[in-house]
């Protein structure tokens, strides 16, 4: 691999190491943010409770008519009355809300109605009823912590005894109960639908008062909670609902994000990846078969024999019991797997990354082509025997204006038959080379995928060329191995 290529491959890796970074912190910044924002819709969206503390009573006391028997006009409460001497009852209703909060924002609303009811004494049902409200409904706003309510009513007890006597003498009814109630109702509504929908912010205090009866007990009924209790607080929607679509939007945007992020780690993978894991894979799974070697295997007296799967390298090694040896390349882009045999055959099965053949492709070598074909039969071997004769060699002169000013260099000449027409072109590196010399130049080995060291003869000796005519970087001679001019001497001191 040449060192452009390495440099390339080294950027390629660091500019995607760097942009998948940045996807993953902006990633991770909006998982963060859809976390922040979950956490706060959440605390918002908690419900809370604010603590109260409430209570209800009903004082009254009784007027009496006049009589013989009390020297008051006025029987206090608690006490047993007798029902003919009752006038009116003065009733007292009180109802009081204090809340564990400031500046809350409710409405109540109350009415006082008085009922009379005429019942059956076995089953309880109502056969006949009046009601009258003694405090029409009234609705008020209010802001603060509490709530005091207190509601004075004179109830005419004796109109209303007078009544359902009169009903149960009409039709001669037996076993029956007549009852008077006061009731105050109680509606608390806070300025959200949390709080009224809360079901215990709705009382009830009633007084029950007997009729027809010779002596009654007044008696109070309350359902107000009394002591330590707790509401639901109202919760800001506005604020919630932002919370709330702002923690879906970033989590939208995580999954984009994460998406993305995936989907550029696939097309910009580096072709090394599958590469790794065929490797990997092999080395976990056989480890114990394969024996690492340091060089590559290059015993020019086995024929290499190319396998197309590892599994066959396996039922090779199983029936010829032969170690199964294994090179990786200096560029971790080749790994080689050998099974040498006695019988000089060498089975191979390689594994390399996707673009190996790109990246190794051997280096063009700026060549000229002769405009005239070379006689076959005046080209003897050229590395052969010690020396090259270009007289051999039908060769025609290249039309290339030399210059003084241009860049010096030679052309040379490889042996092989297929490559006698073709001359391959090298900086002479400080050498005055002469037609005909033997130097030796670096090239590169297709077949074998490596750097070499080959002879080659000298068709053109030092000259120079416009640097227009030159299209990469001129590789340099190593050194001079013959040159043509002691070949002369020798042959004359023969």
């Amino acid at each position: 691999m040449s060192e452009a290529e390495k440099q390339r491959r080294a950027d390629y890796k660091k500019n995607r190491k760097k942009w998948l970074n940045i996807q993953a912190m902006i990633l991770s910044a909006l998982i963060v943010l859809t976390l922040i924002f979950s956490c706060v819709f959440a605390v918002v969206n908690k419900a809370t409770y604010i603590d109260y503390v409430e209570e209800g009573k009903v004082d009254y006391s009784v007027l009496l008519k006049d009589n013989q028997f009390y020297d008051k006009d006025r029987a206090e409460k608690d006490k047993a009355y007798v029902t003919s001497l009752m006038d009116k009852v003065l009733a007292d209703f009180s109802y009081e809300l204090h809340m564990d909060a400031s500046n809350v924002d409710f409405e109540y609303s109350y009415s006082i109605d008085t009922v009379m009811e005429v019942r059956d004494g076995k089953t309880g049902a109502v056969i006949f009823d009046r009601s009258e409200a003694s405090v029409p409904e009234t609705k008020v706003s209010k802001s603060g912590n509490s709530l005091v309510l207190r509601q004075q009513v004179t109830v005419d007890v004796d109109r209303y005894n007078s009544l359902a006597r009169q009903f149960v003498d009409a039709y001669g009814l037996q076993d029956t109960e007549s009852v008077l109630s006061v009731l105050l109702n109680i509606h608390v509504i806070g300025d959200c639908e949390d709080f009224g929908d809360e079901s215990n912010n709705a009382y009830t205090l009633a007084l029950d008062i007997p009729l027809t009866e010779k002596t009654c007990n007044i008696s109070v009924l309350s359902d107000v909670e009394q002591g330590d209790n707790q509401i639901l607080a109202c919760k800001n929607i506005i604020l919630k609902n932002v919370f709330m679509g702002v923690a879906i939007a970033f989590a939208a945007l995580s999954v984009l994000g994460g998406a993305g992020m995936v989907v550029f780690a696939y097309l910009t993978r580096n072709t090394d990846v599958n590469y790794e894991i065929k490797v990997n894979r092999i080395l976990k799974s056989y480890r114990s078969f394969i024996q690492k070697i340091n060089n590559c295997f290059a015993d020019e007296s086995y024929r290499p024999v190319f396998v197309d799967s590892f599994n066959e390298m396996l039922e090779i090694h199983d029936t010829i019991q032969s170690p199964v040896l294994m090179y990786e390349n200096e560029d971790k882009t080749c790994s080689s797997f050998y099974i040498p045999t006695n019988t000089n055959l060498l089975y191979v099965y390689e594994i390399k990354v996707e673009d190996y053949d790109e990246i190794y492709a051997p280096e063009k070598e700026e060549e000229i082509v002769i405009l005239e074909e070379v006689a076959e039969e005046d080209i003897q071997e050229a590395m052969s025997a010690p020396d090259v004769e270009l007289s051999d060699i039908d060769y025609v002169d290249i039309e290339e204006e030399e210059t003084e000013d241009g860049v010096e260099v030679i052309d040379v000449v490889w042996p092989e038959k297929e490559k006698r027409n073709k001359l391959y072109r090298y900086d002479p590196n400080g050498e005055t080379v002469h037609d005909g010399d033997i130097v030796l130049v670096p090239s590169r080995d297709a077949a074998k995928q490596k750097d070499v060291v080959r002879k080659a003869t000298v068709a053109h000796g030092n000259h120079r060329i416009d640097p227009e005519h030159i299209h990469h970087p001129l590789k340099k001679i190593i050194a001079i191995v013959k040159r043509k001019a002691e070949d002369a001497l020798s042959y004359q001191s023969k």
